[in-house]
């Protein structure tokens, strides 16, 4: 044992002096005595990984594990050697259980937090470092770490604060230099950025001296020379246009594009334009640049013809024309020209993400998330196609859906500032203030006049009755950017909250006479249009304008499918398959659901009753739709019912509903009762009896004629094609009157029919009746619900935020003489 111990500790010692070859031979020799010898199988497998043979690593150091699993150490190498393999989920269980041993590992922290930025998600990693830093306040290589993921997340002035903590610790430490310098180019201290390049490059150097073998220090010393330099080319050029090549200049055009130095690449890529008329790629690069930063589709036009010109059979630059030519409104010519580079690079997936956003824009949903997939499956982490897929899932209403796209893009690439803008957009629109401010603050730390993000905190504000905070931050914006479609949307929607309509109509109308604005925008432009005539009781212009926006729609209501589908609701769940069908086994009372037609009062009565400190309000949850979607592909059907229900068996039935209680309690672990506000689940009661037996029903019904006007002016998320026509309303409400009148004849689930009329004319008995209906106490807050903290996250936001009002009852009598469709197809027997 004495020989075996000093051969060990001679070849400890030769591997810490890096003669990693000689420190092996003396490690086999150990084993060759004792094969089990858990330290020298560990440190082979260290060697293996230290000269790039990794499966090799991870073979002994697991090997080192069976002969002891009580090492943290052995666990955390494991980590490291499965993240060089790309193995990251098998890196986070070793991680973990390296931490389970010890739980203060600052070093399985810092591995922790390295998986995750590999996976793309920042915050974990950054949790991760901090947590290693916790543990060991000093160290350096957390900061470090922790300063490059924060570069990513366009936090300079964090990432400057943990590059000089590191730098504090490690004065020597050349990657340190290195990400201090790249913190000071987003903040455009180019000076700064030189200098820590220079203290980066010295570092290297000095290192690359001591061993010349270092692979890392030769590759980082490239990275850090070659940030320096583009620098130096770039004061060049400013100082002598003509003293280099195009070529080079096209280089550097990129190099500066990818710092975010647009103004300097445009610089760039027209100096080259002026040597070389005919350069194909600048002109494209100028056409990218002013299309997709600067909002310049008419100069981004005249670049890429002009590229197609010169290159009749560029399919990159046909497809970036199109997506200028779809900034403009002219979705038509953008398809043909996204086809045509399809034609000649079937392969390009930008290509295929134009098509996509040129079918989102025509609301043909599903050809846009072919599209979007196609893109995705040519470039897994294609930012703009992951915010093309985000804003299709927002097309169709699913929110939830869209924000986790939006979060790939951002993660995918952190600088892509439209992805930052379509995640904050999406999470104001859930109602998650918090994190939307968080995302337009992170843009603002390093644009602090960024237009998009002064808007989104201004619609937030909005939201938050904060009016005049609202109008005081967009009011400048939208004097300087006044054809803005999203600056002046806010800016209407608050000038209407204080009363300053008139302020506000010349700008709408003067934007909707511009004849280059897409069919989503008009529609927006003209709804809000709308709810400004409405709000001074100028009744026939605001017809008109709600009239103009249905009309922009194309998807097509078709009332003989409707009432098939309608009719097999209730034949799928009539008393006699009803009889039949098992039903889940859980007694939760926890799932309320609150339905009825779309603006109904479903928003009014879940404030109400989420005011309780026992119900939580958990919103419009597209959930059980999806929960039925998801089953019916399981069984690879074509259609849900009556099909679906043949398969119905209690496993399945037991399966689905614990998926949704599980669903529900991540809203709440404690409420006694989860509301959903989904006004279309009337569709699925039927469902619902089989999976939840003790569920409760609020069934919400308001005047009809009431009813179908606000539904016809109200802008909804997603596709509703039944109202755009007030004829088509008025029959679209029959087949519901009806299939809720099956539900209330066959059910066995205890529904409450509340009428909007009532809780206005009578708040706190209709209130009290809710209450007790669910089997809860009353409680006085229920009366103030105006004054919850929750946020209403529907389009009846505002309307919940004050005490009722009667406003809105007999409102139809301002719009009378345009109802007679709405009144036949009501009277209209079907």
């Amino acid at each position: 044992m004495t020989s075996i111990a000093a051969t060990f500790a001679q070849a400890l010692q030769l591997h810490q002096a890096g003669q990693l070859q000689q420190a092996d031979v003396l490690y086999r020799q150990v084993l060759t005595e004792q094969p089990n010898h858990a330290d020298a199988l560990h440190l082979r497998g260290v060697i293996a990984h230290q000269v790039q043979k990794h499966e090799l690593a991870l073979k002994y150091i697991n090997m080192a594990i069976a002969a002891n699993g009580n090492n943290p150490v052995f666990y955390n190498n494991l980590g490291e050697v499965q993240t060089a393999l790309g193995q990251y989920d098998h890196a986070l269980a070793s991680y973990e259980q390296a931490l389970a041993i010890r739980p203060k590992m600052a070093e399985a922290y810092l591995g922790l937090g390295n998986v995750h930025k590999l996976q793309g998600d920042l915050a974990k990693a950054i949790d991760n470092y901090q947590k290693a830093i916790a543990v060991n306040p000093n160290y350096e290589q957390a900061y470090t770490e922790m300063a490059l993921v924060q570069i990513q997340q366009y936090d300079a002035p964090a990432a400057v604060a943990a590059s000089n903590q590191a730098l504090q610790l490690n004065p020597n430490s050349a990657p340190a230099y290195r990400a201090l310098a790249k913190a000071y180019l987003l903040q455009d201290r180019t000076e700064e950025a030189i200098a820590q390049y220079e203290q980066a490059i010295a570092q290297y150097e000095q290192a690359i001296a001591k061993d010349p073998e270092l692979a890392e220090a030769h590759w980082e010393l490239s990275v850090a020379l070659n940030a320096k330099l583009s620098l130096h080319q770039l004061k060049a050029i400013q100082l002598n246009p003509t003293l280099i090549d195009y070529q080079s200049q096209l280089q550097l055009a990129k190099s500066l594009s990818k710092q975010g130095k647009t103004n300097e690449a445009i610089s760039c890529l027209e100096n080259i334009i002026e040597i070389k008329p005919d350069c194909v790629p600048a002109h494209i690069n100028l056409g990218i640049t002013f299309s997709e930063i600067l909002d310049r589709q008419t100069d981004a036009i005249a670049h890429l013809r002009k590229a197609i010109e010169l290159s009749p059979r560029n399919a990159e630059a046909y497809s970036y024309l199109a997506t200028a030519i779809g900034k403009q409104g002219d979705v038509g010519t953008a398809m043909q020209y996204a086809k045509q580079a399809l034609q000649l690079n079937p392969n390009l997936a930008e290509a295929h993400q134009i098509e996509a956003e040129a079918y989102g824009a025509m609301r043909e949903l599903d050809k846009a998330l072919e599209s979007c997939k196609r893109a995705l499956a040519l470039r897994p982490n294609f930012a703009e196609a992951l915010n093309t897929c985000g804003n299709i899932y927002m097309m169709g209403g699913n929110t939830a859906e869209a924000i986790k796209f939006f979060e790939q893009a951002v993660a995918a690439k952190p600088n892509f500032l439209k992805a930052q803008y379509s995640l904050g957009s999406a999470l104001q629109t859930s109602g998650d203030f918090e994190r939307a401010l968080a995302v337009y603050d992170r843009v603002l730390r390093i644009y602090p006049d960024n237009p998009e993000a002064i808007a989104g905190k201004a619609g937030i504000l909005e939201r938050q009755k904060q009016y005049q905070a609202a109008y005081d931050l967009i009011k400048p914006l939208f004097e300087a950017y006044p054809e803005n479609y999203s600056f002046l949307i806010t800016y209407a929607t608050v000038c209407r909250r204080l009363k300053k309509t008139h302020e506000a109509l010349p700008s709408l109308k003067a934007r909707l006479e511009k004849t280059q604005i897409g069919p989503g925008q008009k529609q927006h432009l003209l709804f809000t249009l709308g709810d400004l005539y409405d709000s001074i009781n100028e009744y026939d212009a605001a017809f008109d304008a709600y009239q103009q926006a249905n009309s922009q729609y194309t998807d097509k209501y078709d009332r003989h499918q409707s009432k098939l589908d309608f009719g097999s609701l209730s034949n799928a769940y009539d008393r006699e398959n009803l009889a039949k069908l098992p039903r889940a086994q859980n007694n939760s009372e926890v799932p309320v659901f609150i339905v009825g037609m779309p603006r109904s009062g479903t928003t009014l009565v879940e404030q109400i009753v989420a005011s309780h400190p026992a119900v939580y309000g958990a919103g419009e949850l597209t959930d059980v739709a999806m929960l039925l979607h998801k089953t019916i592909q399981r069984f690879g059907l074509s259609r849900p019912y009556p099909d679906l229900i043949d398969y119905f068996n209690q496993g399945l039935v037991d399966e689905m509903a614990q998926q949704h209680l599980d669903r529900l309690r991540q809203f709440s672990a404690t409420a006694e009762r989860i509301t959903d506000k989904m006004p279309y689940n009337f569709m699925h009661l039927g469902l619902i009896a089989i999976l939840f037996p003790k569920a409760r029903i609020f069934h919400c019904t308001r005047d009809p004629l009431d009813n179908g006007v606000s539904y016809y002016f109200q802008n909804f998320i997603g596709s509703h094609p039944q109202k755009h026509d007030l004829g088509n309303i008025g029959y679209y409400y029959q087949l519901y009157r009806r299939l809720m009148e099956h539900w209330q004849a066959t059910l066995d689930l205890p529904i409450m029919e509340i009428k909007y009329e009532e809780v206005v004319a009578n708040q706190e008995a209709m209130s009290r009746q809710m209450i007790e209906f669910l089997g809860l106490e009353w409680d006085d807050a229920c009366l103030s619900f105006y004054e919850s903290k929750r946020f209403a996250r529907t389009v009846s936001y505002d309307q919940v935020r004050q005490p009722i009002y009667n406003k809105s009852v007999g409102r139809y009598k301002n719009y009378e003489k345009y109802l007679d469709p709405l009144k036949a197809a009501l009277a209209e027997e079907i």
